[in-house]
């Protein structure tokens, strides 16, 4: 049976609250609710007989056979969303006086609304995650006990050779995200106190339909000539005489495709002295990429080698079933310092990248630079700034949007979780700035002491967050959009509260004037008030005197609070029992 495609429409209702993500007013709060708005998004269906119409010319479009049908029920046009959960891992001795464990590990969770949208790709993610939590927790205990069996057979050790050496640390990098892959590699350093760390990454890849994870043997029509292709790239990529440790051929020879994990040799440990290696892949928005760590192709010294198999450039190889349906605006994750990317189309790699800026002699930062290079033509932009420090994180992504314009967007981390946001136009290689502003983290207190950040992985659909100060210091976010001058831009009104200072519900102590609204805001109820004794929670703002809680019933109520912080005159901290500020 064949399927095509056909556009519906579908209300974009997404975790944030009722908005969609398109076209208004941004970073600045609205002050209007905006229109529920609906947007045309293709869905795939099975083709049934249709009687007593002619089909439109987008229906007559046939895509490939009754195995290919997928995502049947509404929705999947919207890419999976996801957080970021982080567990970091500190240990010292008694006195503190020694740091005998550092380091974290890093999982991925589906958003509420994308777990219902690709319920096969939660229940698969959620193994995943309790997998690879489990071997963090494994390995960080490993170390632990071995930094502590070192320090006790080694007595007179200075304490400076094994402070803040052992260190694990794992970070998810996503490499492509739409309706149909979510593949992401599972970045780790590793430092047990020896010569040097050593790293590597773990390619994981989704068919967001079905949850099940991808093989080589899945994503290509044929792996025979896999071998030989790669051989090709890597020599082209890597030029330099005596770069890899022995001929391509010798070292490609012990991959097999078939493998999803390296295996010992005729199944025995040892026998033959070597293994079966399985491949490190991910697939980007460009093609299949290949990963080798250190040691397994080149020493250590040379770093780890990538190579990417394009779709353009092999089409007939690849499953269509995993090739990009059709042009969408992407994010890519391009981290800190450079990434090769086409940036033009032309079928070549270019460089982006985004880093520090330093002095002349490197003593200091003096701002931050994105960088474009196309055949050879470099072009940079930097923006001055003493506020930032090398030793936070430094995150750079790289939007392509529908219209053909680039963009960098260029986290830079801060104190107390507070973030500065670089933007760079980098559309046709000329680097621009645009502006940058503060922001911070979005996370989302997902259960008790667990917590959530958003990830970009669609440029329609970028969670920001901003730091509020009302009956408590809460965090709160909206989804913004990439504008037509660049900038974050939303439509929608309101910022939902993520997480909150205010650790218990907070407590009315005289009456509080009030209205009742419904989710949209909408009034329900006028002239209400909160009794004395009444307990609530922050809920969501619009940044601009519009301040709702939510009763224990789920009721809402509006408060409104003016430029000095007051509601109806009276100050907040004569109206409530406690609150609860941050510093």
């Amino acid at each position: 049976m064949k399927r095509k495609a056909i556009a519906v429409l579908l209300s974009c209702g997404m975790v944030l609250g009722a908005g969609c993500a398109n076209k208004a007013q941004a970073p600045a709060p609205a002050t209007e609710a905006p229109a529920a708005t609906e947007e045309a998004v293709e869905e795939v269906v099975e083709e049934a007989p249709v009687e007593e119409e002619e089909p439109s010319e987008a229906e007559e479009e046939e895509i490939d056979t009754e195995e290919d049908v997928k995502g049947v029920s509404a929705g999947y046009a919207i890419p999976p969303e996801f957080y970021s959960i982080k567990d970091n891992r500190y240990e010292a001795n008694e006195d503190y006086s020694i740091v005998l464990f550092h380091g974290y590990g890093e999982t991925l969770q589906l958003t509420e609304d994308s777990a219902d949208i690709y319920p096969e790709l939660n229940k698969a993610m959620q193994l995943e995650a309790e997998e690879k939590q489990g071997e963090f927790d494994s390995t960080a205990n490993q170390m632990l006990e071995d930094a502590k069996e070192m320090i006790s057979e080694n007595p007179d050790m200075d304490p400076e050779e094994i402070s803040n050496r052992i260190t694990y640390e794992k970070d998810i990098i996503m490499k492509r995200c739409d309706e149909y892959v979510t593949s992401y590699y599972e970045s780790w350093y590793q430092d047990g106190g020896g010569a040097h760390g050593n790293y590597g990454c773990y390619g994981v890849n989704f068919d967001n339909y079905t949850g099940q994870k991808l093989t080589l043997e899945d994503i290509l029509t044929d792996t025979s000539s896999l071998q030989d292709i790669l051989k090709e790239k890597l020599e082209e990529a890597y030029t330099e005489p005596n770069y890899f440790m022995d001929d391509l051929d010798v070292l490609l020879a012990d991959y097999d495709p078939t493998l999803t994990e390296s295996a010992p040799l005729d199944g025995i440990e040892g026998e033959d002295g070597g293994y079966a290696y399985a491949y490190e892949y991910a697939l980007s928005n460009e093609g299949l990429e290949f990963y080798f760590a250190p040691y397994a192709l080149a020493p250590y010294a040379m770093g780890a080698q990538q190579v990417t198999i394009g779709y353009d450039e092999y089409r007939d190889l690849f499953n269509e079933d995993y090739l990009p349906y059709m042009y969408v605006p992407i994010v890519t994750n391009i981290q800190r310092y450079s990434v090769s990317l086409d940036l033009n189309g032309d079928g070549t790699k270019d460089a982006i990248g985004v880093d520090y800026a330093y002095n002349d002699d490197y003593s200091e930062v003096t701002g931050l630079k994105a960088t474009v290079t196309i055949d050879g033509n470099e072009s940079s932009a930097v923006v001055d700034s003493e506020w930032l420090d090398p030793e936070f994180d430094l995150n750079g992504y790289f939007m392509q949007l529908e219209d053909g314009r680039q963009y960098i967007y260029a986290v830079a981390e801060m104190m107390n979780d507070y973030q500065d946001l670089y933007i760079f136009d980098v559309t046709g290689g000329d680097v621009k700035s645009v502006s940058n502003l503060t922001i911070t983290k979005p996370f989302k207190e997902l259960e008790q002491d667990v917590y959530g950040e958003y990830l970009w992985v669609h440029p329609d659909h970028l969670v920001i967050g901003n730091r509020f100060d009302m009956m408590s210091t809460f965090n709160a976010g909206r989804e913004y959009f990439v504008g037509e001058d660049g900038m974050p831009d939303t439509n929608q009104e309101y910022y939902y509260v993520l997480t909150d200072a205010a650790y218990e519900p907070l407590t009315a102590k005289e009456p509080i004037p009030c209205i009742f609204v419904d989710e949209v805001g909408e009034a329900i109820q006028e002239d209400c008030l909160l009794s004395p004794g009444e307990t609530f929670w922050n809920y969501r703002t619009n940044g601009e005197g519009i301040y709702d809680v939510k009763l224990e019933d789920g009721t809402i109520a509006r408060l409104m609070v003016d430029q000095e912080g007051k509601i109806d005159g009276t100050a907040i901290d004569e109206l409530v029992e406690q609150t609860y500020y941050a510093g």
